[in-house]
């Protein structure tokens, strides 16, 4: 069972996973982190949790690997790294497993990019009870499956459900919102033993858990969350700026800009677009009025708005995105000297660091439960509404094929390629291309705004 200090525990085995620089110890401090992690869904059997005591960082012990034939082609196998002490054998390990317990867990290292497909296809090596109607027997376990990805920093805990998949990612620290998720939902959610007036239910204690597992994970939650504290930092600004005789639509229209355009750049800062050297994101004591004045303005207009060659400071590395979003519009207030509510953007800032963010955008059958590129585009689509002129509809359509350009780039950031390219670009005419010819083709072509992301993304390849 978890309570603070297993928290604490999780926690600081997730710092040190991200931090540390040999692969395999890292490969320890991510079994002793899978460790802690069932530690706290499985209650406290003496027997269960003496196998989950592998101090893998100080005794080398790993678990035992999955047997060579769970793999359905010698191709699958080259997915995971080789087990450091078995040739014959793959990081795909058999983490946790009692004949007298519903749940199992297994570990598997990757030794490339963890694709949802491998993910998936991962999943199904062995029967586990939530897989199908047909699995559902009494002697088949609920599974947890954790990855370590290929460059051995983070680790993704995975639950299935019909050949549907929910993700969590652990790095760098835990989340305030994935604290929640351990001490309030996974804590003990494999406890619940099925039985009632001395007989086990059918189906249970399966059933049970692994809907309280399943539930635990829910993406839904997390966007409500964010979306909620990013409304009201909206509403407070605009109230703000109100007080200082700006008009409601004026107001509306800076404050949504402000957010949504902060929003898109914490994405980009997670793929190391912006250069962080020059300290954009630094408050340096600052009010909220200063770092507005003296950083936000440097990074949207005379940065991510100003072509390389023209720059009055030496950010060379940082691209030139050129296509609208950053650029002053009249109620911006470019010139002006904007007075925000006390530690406005610091503690935005320490809001958005309680959740993760991911340039992967969910689906129906793969969520991941972070931040994703789709709650870029509710945060503009929903702020920004207002932005209607005397076009109408057409400005409101326009501005809504923008948020989905910039969120179609948003995804492509994970694309190494795309990521290259964006870097060496300085040409204000070749980015502005690369960028925003997306837009043009989908306005001529008429495509229907309905279509996902990932159709869009599918449809205009060119991007690659």
């Amino acid at each position: 069972m978890l309570n603070h200090d297993g928290i604490n525990r999780i926690d600081n085995l997730v710092k040190q996973l991200s931090n540390e620089k040999d692969e395999w110890m890292s490969l320890a401090i991510a079994i002793d982190l899978a460790d802690e992690i069932m530690k706290g869904l499985l209650p406290d059997k003496e027997v269960w949790q003496k196998k989950l005591n592998h101090d893998s960082q100080h005794t080398g012990t790993l678990p035992k690997p999955l047997p060579v034939d769970v793999f359905h082609t010698q191709k699958q196998r080259t997915w995971f790294r080789e087990h450091p002490n078995l040739r014959s054998a793959r990081v795909a390990l058999q983490h946790f497993r009692a004949d007298d317990c519903a749940v199992e867990s297994k570990f598997f290292w990757f030794s490339e990019s963890a694709t949802k497909q491998k993910i998936s296809a991962s999943t199904e090596f062995t029967s586990n009870w939530e897989d199908s109607d047909l699995t559902r027997k009494p002697n088949n376990k609920v599974g947890i499956d954790f990855f370590l990805t290929d460059d051995a920093n983070s680790l993704l805990i995975v639950l299935s459900n019909r050949q549907k998949h929910r993700v969590m990612e652990l790095h760098g620290h835990l989340s305030n919102t994935q604290k929640q998720i351990f001490e309030y939902n996974l804590n003990g959610a494999a406890s619940y033993d099925g039985i009632k007036d001395g007989v086990r239910q059918e189906f249970e204690p399966q059933r049970t858990i692994h809907q309280t597992l399943w539930n635990a994970l829910q993406l839904k939650e997390v966007n409500k969350q964010f979306y909620a504290i990013v409304a009201k930092f909206f509403d407070d600004l605009v109230k703000e700026l109100i007080k200082q005789g700006k008009t409601p639509e004026d107001a509306k229209q800076f404050s949504s800009r402000l957010l949504g355009r902060m929003l898109f750049i914490w994405f980009l800062r997670k793929m190391e677009i912006i250069h962080e050297e020059f300290g954009y994101f630094d408050l340096d004591g600052l009010s909220a009025t200063d770092y507005y004045e003296e950083k936000v303005k440097l990074l949207f207009f005379n940065t991510l708005n100003t072509d390389v060659s023209e720059r009055v400071h030496q950010d060379y590395l940082t691209p030139y995105l050129n296509g609208g979003l950053f650029e002053p519009k009249e109620n911006d207030f470019e010139k002006e000297k904007i007075a925000f509510p006390d530690n406005y953007f610091k503690n935005l800032f320490d809001r958005f660091n309680e959740f993760n963010f991911t340039t992967d955008e969910s689906s129906a059958d793969f969520e991941m439960i972070a931040v994703d590129p789709e709650m870029l585009g509710q945060v503009f689509e929903s702020l920004l509404s207002s932005e209607i002129n005397a076009d109408g509809a057409t400005r409101q359509a326009h501005s809504i094929l923008r948020v989905k350009l910039l969120t179609i780039c948003v995804e492509k950031l994970s694309d190494t390629i795309f990521i290259a390219r964006l870097k060496v670009i300085h040409s204000s005419k070749e980015l502005t291309s690369y960028l925003i010819s997306l837009m043009h083709n989908l306005w001529q072509e008429k495509v229907h705004l309905e279509l996902t992301f990932g159709e869009l993304i599918v449809k205009k390849l060119v991007l690659s």
